[in-house]
């Protein structure tokens, strides 16, 4: 319960400065879309993985931020460009390890 209000804040925070939060499953897929998130990329992102759509050079560091946010349970950030059907998107991606029963990592992107 107490790990759930934890969560719902962070959400909150990060609403006030990122553009569009994803909530991950434990295979980096979004468990949960919005009509943000979607509009953000242009389609239904349930079950995508964004690293689908990060530019080749950038996946690294993002798997990078990912495993580190899950070993050290510290928010990581990373820049980062989403290659995008109408655009590239240079963004700045922040991540969150929450391990809930569905959700496991929440990402921010600003």
């Amino acid at each position: 319960a107490e790990r759930d209000l934890v969560v719902k804040g962070l959400e909150a925070m990060s609403w006030m400065s990122c553009d569009v939060i994803a909530r991950l499953g434990a295979d980096l897929c979004v468990v949960e879309s919005s009509s943000r998130l979607d509009a953000f990329f242009g389609r239904s992102m349930h079950g995508s993985g964004l690293a689908d759509f990060l530019a080749e050079d950038d996946r690294q560091m993002y798997e990078a931020a990912v495993k580190k946010a899950e070993e050290t349970a510290e928010v990581q950030s990373t820049p980062a460009t989403f290659e995008l059907p109408f655009a590239q998107v240079r963004v700045q991606i922040a991540v969150v390890f929450v391990q809930g029963l569905t959700t496991h990592f929440v990402l921010g992107v600003s």
